[in-house]
């Protein structure tokens, strides 16, 4: 594994579109709870529609599965909105939503019953939650195996009313109709009524602990909802007057100032002192080690590929108590309209300030380096082996950095760590090719990224242990100098959800991980200088799970390619050096929900 710790996460994209990214969202009536027998659908016009968003419109299908095991596909529109016809379809059906929400990779489930045909069937969080509550699972986990006599009318509208109490504070400060239904009342993706509602509440389901936790990130209020327990309704505490309609206007300013650099952009490069452009950005403004000057340079955002490319769609993340800071996160669109996604990117978050005039400045993500940490499981083809680990990467930073400190939960306790001192969490330092590593107790560097699960890496000195990680884990990340002391900015990192157990990704391998199926030249004794490599590859059974990247390392040589979404073969480049002795290590990644990766590492045969 360590041969291709570094490469998994390494991205060779153009540094302007790079750091574009990173700065880049009245039902029921039936009595009876068993089935819905319906015959199958018929009618070519027979539909449902609605809105698929998570403060923001999703970009990616909407798909149903019925009992048979026959699914209809149908793409989201711009604003979220969709429209999927049900011919050949048996009701009821689950509903499966695949995309991104603000740069993440998200799946959300709904359901629909014959009492729903012709009308509108949205795909939200709450409707996640409603699917979860009837399932006592998430929904991802329910739509794999759906036990279809559970989607009956009366089940789901019991768990409808469940999740409306839970959110009832917020939908009455933000004076949403009492009568709204979460699943089958039409709404509009636009920061407006049930929208804003969106915009505040933000939902994460552990299919694991078959938990789920609802979020008010104005008010820094949370509450649990057990799926196991059909009655459990606390709602979320009633929030202090005024304060959401407040953060969503905010939003709405934020989103306005995005559209006005975006402009700049349309159809060329604006110049580097621009007054129009340099007003959009606070002047404090850093952004994964590079300050506003770096930034408005040629090298990075001033590039010809920023030309087209646009920041989009805007989702809270948390707001300062004196509502004068906002993070959010984005969504990048390239010139086609297409979301701009690549793995191991999460600094796709950023803070803007309220100048003295009002004005809304973006301020980069305050980080003196780009950092990730990345939920992975991994599985070797040769032994079968499945672990889980947490990656780190550094992949670049102010060149004052010289450590980076990452604690939180799971992380290792206070201890020494050489003569540097004592640190809690892991820390990586640079090595002596300039990459950072995490460095053991000695001090020195173990020329590893991953941390391992402390159930299989008990030989380790540090590992993580994953039975303390939650979903929606924040990461503290701190930045040192040669002499230990902090530089720039104390930030956060969050991590959607902790890696799925070893045991559940092996057993899952065909729907999860990308498979090897060919290689060109057939052995790698044949990998003579200049020769052409070529990989072959089934993708992952499950379209949730997204091929995005292939390598091969070996000998000191580095090859390796980001992937199209359905792409099956990529030529990884020319071979830079003679045979190598020993077989190069490969490896295909995958990106799944919640931002996990999947990664199957090999031997060139």
């Amino acid at each position: 594994m360590a041969t291709v710790e570094r490469l998994a996460t390494s991205l060779g994209v153009s540094l302007a579109v790079a750091l574009l990214m990173c700065l880049a969202a009245c039902g029921g009536g039936r009595s009876d709870w068993g089935v819905d027998t319906t015959p199958s659908v018929t009618d070519e016009s027979v539909s449902i529609s609605g809105t698929v968003a998570a403060g923001a419109p999703m970009i990616g299908t909407v798909e149903a599965r019925d009992a048979t095991g026959s699914r209809k596909q149908a793409l989201i529109g711009a604003d979220g909105s969709y429209r999927l016809g049900l011919k050949g379809l048996t009701l009821p059906v689950a509903l499966r939503a695949v995309g991104f929400v603000a740069g993440h990779r998200v799946v959300l489930g709904s359901a629909a019953t014959a009492e729903d045909l012709g009308a509108v069937v949205n795909v939200t969080p709450f409707t996640d939650l409603i699917v979860a509550n009837v399932a006592g699972t998430s929904s991802e986990v329910f739509y794999d195996a759906p036990d279809f006599s559970r989607l009956s009318p009366a089940l789901l509208d019991q768990a409808r009313v469940m999740v409306t109490q839970r959110i009832a504070p917020v939908m009455t400060e933000l004076a949403v109709a009492t009568n709204f239904d979460l699943r089958r009342s039409p709404f509009a993706a636009d920061h407006t009524h049930f929208d804003a509602v969106l915009d505040v509440v933000h939902v994460v389901v552990d299919p694991v602990a078959r938990k789920a936790v609802l979020s008010d990130v104005i008010n820094a209020s949370s509450v649990q909802d057990d799926l196991t327990l059909p009655d459990d309704h606390e709602p979320l505490l009633a929030p202090p007057s005024g304060s959401y309609a407040r953060a969503v206007g905010e939003l709405v300013a934020i989103d306005a100032a995005l559209g006005r650099l975006n402009a700049l952009f349309a159809t060329t490069v604006p110049a580097a002192d621009d007054a129009t452009l340099r007003a959009l950005f606070d002047p404090a403004f850093r952004h994964s080690g590079l300050d506003l000057d770096a930034m408005l340079s040629a090298r990075a955002l001033l590039s010809p590929d920023s030309v087209g490319v646009r920041l989009v769609n805007p989702v809270i993340v948390s707001r300062s108590a004196d509502g004068g800071r906002m993070r959010v996160r984005l969504q990048v669109l390239d010139t086609l309209g297409h979301a701009i996604t690549y793995d191991q990117v999460d600094s796709d978050e950023s803070e803007f300030r309220q100048d003295a005039d009002g004005r809304w400045r973006l301020a980069g993500d305050r980080r003196m380096g780009d950092v990730s940490v990345t939920a992975v499981n991994s599985l070797a083809l040769a032994s079968g082996d499945s672990r889980r680990s947490l990656s780190f990467w550094v992949p670049s930073a102010d060149a004052g950095v010289r450590y980076v400190g990452v604690t939180g939960p799971g992380l290792p306790p206070l201890r020494a760590i050489g003569s540097l001192g004592r640190f809690a969490g892991v820390l990586l330092g640079l090595d002596a090719g300039g990459h950072f590593v995490l460095l053991g107790d000695s001090g020195q560097g173990t020329g590893h990224t991953w941390l391992e699960d402390c159930a299989t890496a008990a030989t380790l000195a540090a590992c993580i242990d994953f039975t303390s990680v939650p979903q929606g884990a924040a990461y503290t990340v701190s930045f040192y100098d040669a002499a230990g002391q902090v530089v720039g900015d104390v930030t956060t990192l969050t991590l959607p959800a902790p890696p799925l157990p070893a045991a559940q990704a092996q057993a899952r391998a065909a729907d999860w991980f990308a498979r090897f199926v060919d290689w060109t030249p057939e052995s790698f004794a044949a990998l003579s200088r200049d020769a052409s490599v070529t990989v072959t590859w089934a993708n992952p059974a499950d379209m949730a799970y997204t091929s995005m990247q292939a390598g091969l390392q070996g000998s000191g040589q580095l090859l390796w390619q980001a992937l199209d979404a359905h792409a099956t073969s990529v030529t990884l480049g020319t071979w830079p050096a003679a045979a190598p002795s020993e077989a190069p290590a490969a490896w295909l990644w995958v990106d799944g929900p919640a931002d996990r990766s999947f990664a199957i590492v090999a031997r060139f045969p």
